[in-house]
């Protein structure tokens, strides 16, 4: 009868031994939770003997209401660390290590690679939940997600950013006479105690002449002395920053004069804050993408006259 090698035997008895170890602490739970001893034992098999989750195992019905597999993979399992041990021992047959040795690697082995697994298998689940199901943040938005506005006369279109919400009340911010449409959102990615911000989209109207509609206002401090093309139309443009008692008023005026009537799309960014405790960055931040949702916002502004 041809003996067993030695580094052999050591490497299988090592596996062996983990092995014994899980199923003492299967056991135990067992014990401490016997309503729930067969979940215990089946998930722990399941994780534990990990290669095996990539065997099919052959379909033989149920034994007392339980899966066959859930019985055949700790067998199998079993089986897998035994030959893993003879293939090690085989390997290392010329090289002699201590049993603790062989067994602290065994150890690593086989509970760090079980971990690994789970880990990476539970880390590519909820990769997959969160892309399924996850709210796209602002800068993967595009404005061709967005619901579409019409105005109710038919004058113009315009597509709606996520979380803005019609309003009625425009004070404090620049109108002209009649406002067509107006939305607002205090939602932003850095919100704290002692900071605040909100954002507006206001659309209006008023019947004057086009001096007047292009006119300096507040004294000349708002001036329309740039120009910006949206869609086909060409819109002078005024930028003002205020600040008072705490709180920055940006604001950027859109106009155009068509058939007697003068088109304003007013933008603003407000905020404000007390600078206590602050992280300036992800103040900028959410300040940045405000002002970008707003000038997308803009940008799908088409008449329609």
């Amino acid at each position: 009868m041809q003996k067993i090698h030695p580094s052999v035997r050591q490497w299988v008895l090592s596996f062996l031994a983990v092995d014994l170890i899980f199923w003492l602490l299967v056991g135990w739970g067992c014990v401490t939770d016997a309503h729930s001893c067969l979940e215990t034992w089946s998930f722990g098999s399941y994780f534990f003997y990990f290669p095996m989750i990539f065997v099919p195992m052959p379909d033989l019905g149920a034994v007392g209401g339980v899966a066959t597999s859930t019985y055949l993979i700790p067998v199998f399992g079993i089986f897998f660390h035994v030959l893993l041990g003879l293939l090690v021992g085989w390997a290392l047959r010329k090289r002699k290590i201590a049993q603790f040795v062989s067994f602290a690697v065994a150890l690593v082995v086989l509970f760090g690679g079980s971990y690994g697994v789970a880990y990476y298998n539970y880390q590519a689940e909820m990769s997959r939940e969160s892309g399924e199901n996850r709210i796209p943040t602002q800068q993967e938005l595009t404005w061709m997600d967005w619901e579409e506005y019409v105005d109710p006369e038919g004058r113009f279109s315009l597509q709606r950013a996520f979380d803005m919400t019609p309003v009625a009340a425009v004070s404090p911010y620049n109108v002209l006479s009649d406002v067509t449409v107006a939305y607002s959102t205090d939602k932003a990615s850095y919100l704290q105690p002692n900071y605040s911000q909100d954002s507006w989209f206001i659309v209006s109207t008023a019947d004057v002449e086009k001096d007047v509609c292009f006119a300096p206002e507040e004294a000349g401090h708002i001036v329309f002395d740039d120009e910006r093309t949206i869609g086909a139309t060409t819109f002078r443009v005024a930028m003002s920053d205020e600040a008072g008692m705490g709180n920055r008023y940006e604001q950027t005026l859109y106009r155009t004069h068509i058939d007697s009537t003068c088109w304003e799309i007013a933008t603003t960014l407000h905020y404000a804050s007390d600078f206590t405790g602050i992280d300036e960055g992800a103040m900028n931040a959410s300040q940045a993408e405000a002002r970008t949702m707003l000038d997308e916002m803009v940008s799908t502004f088409r008449f329609n006259l």
